[in-house]
């Protein structure tokens, strides 16, 4: 499963590396979904600092339709 992903949004800067950090998953009709993550910069190693919180989504409620 995914928890973290980083990337560099180059329509920002090149200098905008952001790490992606799963914190929870939950799973729906057997498939499981990141329902919570925050978007926050990322050293040159690859570690995500703690702040600034750049993005914070909390998905509550979802559902998989045909």
């Amino acid at each position: 499963m995914l928890v973290q992903h980083n990337y560099t949004p180059d329509i920002i800067s090149k200098f905008a590396n952001a790490a992606n950090l799963v914190s929870k998953h939950s799973e729906k009709n057997g498939i499981m979904f990141a329902t919570s993550r925050q978007v926050t910069p990322k050293t040159r190693k690859g570690k995500a600092l703690k702040r600034p919180v750049l993005i914070d989504i909390e998905v509550h409620n979802f559902k998989f339709v045909k």
